[in-house]
């Protein structure tokens, strides 16, 4: 794959982009502070949702869920000659769908 500069999409951008979206899309016009409240809602449901152990799935886009890792040794960083034990824990995770995958495919190559 070809080297790709990534650039950081803030919240505050995020939410300007999704409101220049609504309005070409539907004509009307929300104001940034009721889409900030709804990426905030949106955000806050699915950890709340993670923590009660609930998958959140979204077709064509992808799937929140958490992931088990196993307990494992791994080197100090501080001290390379140094192996430390790393306890097992639970971690979100998402994975887009293949219809998201496909399309970053098809234009990143």
């Amino acid at each position: 794959m070809a080297s790709t500069t990534i650039e950081k999409l803030s919240k505050g951008d995020f939410i300007k982009a999704l409101q220049q979206r609504y309005q070409e899309d539907s004509g009307e016009n929300i104001s940034q502070k009721q889409l900030g409240e709804i990426v905030t809602a949106f955000t806050e449901t699915v950890a709340a949702s993670l923590l009660e152990g609930k998958e959140v799935g979204f077709i064509k886009f992808g799937t929140f869920n958490l992931s088990q890792r196993a307990a494992r040794q791994c080197r100090n960083p501080q001290r390379p000659d140094e192996t430390i034990i790393k306890p097992a824990c639970v971690t979100p995770v998402f994975r887009f769908s293949p219809y998201v995958r496909k399309e970053v495919e098809s234009v990143v190559k």
